[in-house]
């Protein structure tokens, strides 16, 4: 059974905003929407990747196993594809995170989205539900357009994306 993209997802809504859903798979499915099977089936996958410390929703993420696995596997799995003008939520070294700290980028990088309240170029997310999560201003969206950062940057571009993500993770780790 492999990973999927949705469950990369998955695991940082669980690692970051498990307190804005009730601990179980509606709860969960509801907040992210997907249906409680894909959730289970999520946990399921997450669990036989070592990402996951549980068969049920009572584990944890391997915040370092995940940081490891976006910074060095998802540029090469999923990697990004930068696309047409479109409006959207801001992503990659667009984001509000990452713009702080880079000057001068090239163009901005948007997940689609109707709702959204930038103007740039489309780059498609891992998943559908990103720009959802984006609309409910999430942490866990907040950290998944650094790990845009590495599927779409230069070398600086990634550089700055894994120090943003290692930060987040270990402050996670403090807590």
């Amino acid at each position: 059974m492999q990973l999927k993209p949705q469950d990369v997802v998955l695991a940082f809504v669980l690692a970051l905003d498990g307190a804005r859903f009730s601990r179980s798979y509606q709860g969960l499915a509801d907040f992210l929407g997907m249906s409680a099977s894909e959730i289970h089936a999520g946990v399921r996958r997450l669990k036989l990747s070592a990402l996951w410390s549980n068969e049920s929703l009572e584990g944890r993420v391997d915040t370092k196993r995940l940081g490891n696995f976006c910074i060095y596997g998802l540029p090469v799995w999923l990697p990004g594809k930068i696309g047409q003008p479109t409006i959207g939520f801001a992503t990659g070294e667009s984001s509000e995170c990452l713009s702080k700290q880079l000057t001068g980028g090239e163009h901005t990088l948007v997940w689609p989205s109707p709702s959204g309240n930038v103007r740039g170029l489309e780059f498609p997310p891992i998943h559908g539900s990103c720009a959802q999560l984006a609309k409910l201003s999430t942490a866990s969206a907040e950290v998944l357009k650094v790990v845009d950062g590495l599927r779409s940057g230069s070398a600086r571009v990634r550089r700055v994306s894994e120090s943003e993500l290692r930060k987040v993770f270990a402050e996670r780790r403090m807590k």
